[in-house]
């Protein structure tokens, strides 16, 4: 099944409104100011519980937003992504609830980690750390 894309300006929106519900609850992350739609080839492969995506791009932040087929139960899978060689660390957050749930360290190219679903839609940060895939010494 294709994937289906979400209009960018509305992923904004619900992007931005997902981060506003989770820092009112005490989270400090913060809201970029501006959010830049990123080439949707970039993203290889989702879980098949995902069903409407949207990725957009804030500095050295990927931001996918994912939302399940309508009555599917949680589950797993990985998300394949070109993204720039780099260390990242890849968090998941549930919208229902404004809890991130999920945090995961993953190298590039291709960014490959692992995006549990809630049986919530979710938003994945993507962080880029480092422009090397090369461990940190002990």
């Amino acid at each position: 099944m294709a994937l289906r894309f979400i209009d960018p300006g509305k992923a904004v929106a619900r992007v931005v409104s997902a981060l506003a519900a989770a820092r009112a609850k005490g989270d400090r992350t913060s809201i970029p100011s501006l959010f830049t739609e990123t080439n949707r080839a970039c993203v290889r492969r989702l879980p098949p519980w995902v069903a409407r995506v949207a990725i957009l791009k804030s500095r050295a932040t990927w931001w996918l937003w994912c939302e399940p087929h309508i009555g599917k139960r949680g589950g797993g899978g990985q998300a394949v992504l070109d993204v720039p060689p780099g260390r990242y660390l890849v968090d998941t957050l549930d919208t229902q609830t404004s809890a991130w749930f999920s945090r995961e360290s993953a190298s590039a190219a291709p960014l490959v980690a692992g995006l549990e679903s809630s049986g919530h839609t979710v938003l994945v940060r993507i962080r880029r750390v480092s422009a090397t895939t090369t461990p940190p010494q002990e």
